[in-house]
């Protein structure tokens, strides 16, 4: 079960990942990390990249990209994004500065996470299999579901000054979100 606890932090751990990105609007600063969070919450993590500065673009549109090394682990993250839902309507934002080509917005709130059980029951199967365990029961996945839904329902605090570059004209998210 070690490695099944593992897989189920890699889980959690690529969520809060994937809060970590920005946003890119004209005018104003809040209204772009507004869109930023929308996008997540609608699951349009492709375009969560058009957010960032291109000083953190590199590093960020990496740690987006999991679906790769979720890959890794035996399962399509495709189907663990269709099988989520993500609520992020406690988050209030506040413009703490804004001076030139610079601001700061902070936001304050929780992340929380629904999985879809029905969609999710074959993926963690999948897991579980994929981690060596040859004889998966109905029991070890819903033992798995309750850990995960638990997990992720709980919320995650996004509480963060979020800071803010002027590019092109755009305001650009260029500094981490959340926990």
């Amino acid at each position: 079960m070690n490695r099944l606890s593992k897989a189920l932090a890699v889980l959690l751990l690529a969520s809060v990942v994937l809060s970590a990105c920005g946003g890119g609007g004209a005018g104003d600063p809040t209204a772009t990390v507004k869109s930023m969070i929308q996008a997540i919450q609608d699951k349009k993590f492709d375009s969560l990249p058009d957010y960032v500065c291109a000083e953190k673009k590199d590093e960020l549109t990496q740690q987006l990209d999991f679906r790769s090394s979720l890959g890794g682990l035996g399962f399509d993250a495709q189907k663990l994004i269709d099988a989520m839902t993500f609520d992020l309507s406690s988050i209030q934002y506040t413009k703490v500065s804004e001076s030139g080509d610079n601001a700061v917005v902070k936001i304050e709130g929780d992340m929380k996470m629904k999985v879809d059980r029905d969609k999710i029951k074959d993926l963690i199967v999948e897991l579980l299999k994929a981690q060596g365990i040859a004889q998966v029961t109905d029991d070890m996945v819903n033992s798995t579901l309750d850990i995960m839904a638990a997990q992720l329902e709980s919320g995650i605090d996004m509480s963060a000054d979020v800071e803010l570059v002027k590019e092109g004209g755009a305001w650009k998210v260029c500094s981490d979100i959340g926990p």
